[in-house]
C-alpha cells in the first residue's frame, strides 16, 4: 500500500527553514510518535529534498515523496518499530 493512501497522523511544516531545522525536527516528532504513525512534512528547502528521504533510509523508515512542485515538497514518514534508536543531536 502507498503512504499516500494513508491519512497522516501528525504534520511538520517546515517552510522557511534551512539546515539542520528540517531534519532535527523531523527527528524530534517521530520519537514522540507511536510505532505505525504517519508523518508528514512539509518544506521549501530544497537540500531536505534530499537529506530527509537519506535520514528515512538510515533510520529505516519507509517514506515517499507525494507532492513535489518544484518550490516545494512534502514527504511521509512512517515510524516502525524495527527502525534504529533515533537521535536528535
Amino acid at each position: 500500500m502507498s503512504l499516500q493512501e494513508v491519512t497522516p497522523d501528525r504534520t511538520l511544516d517546515v517552510r522557511g527553514q534551512v539546515c539542520p531545522y528540517p531534519t532535527v525536527e523531523m527527528l524530534k516528532i517521530l520519537n514522540t510518535m507511536a510505532e505505525g504513525e504517519l508523518l508528514e512534512v512539509v518544506s521549501d528547502y530544497m537540500p531536505s529534498r534530499y537529506t530527509i528521504p537519506q535520514l528515512c533510509e538510515q533510520q529505516r523508515f519507509p517514506w515517499e515523496i507525494v507532492e513535489d512542485e518544484g518550490d516545494q515538497f512534502r514527504v511521509l514518514v512512517k515510524k516502525e518499530a524495527a527502525s534504529r534508536a533515533l537521535r536528535s543531536e
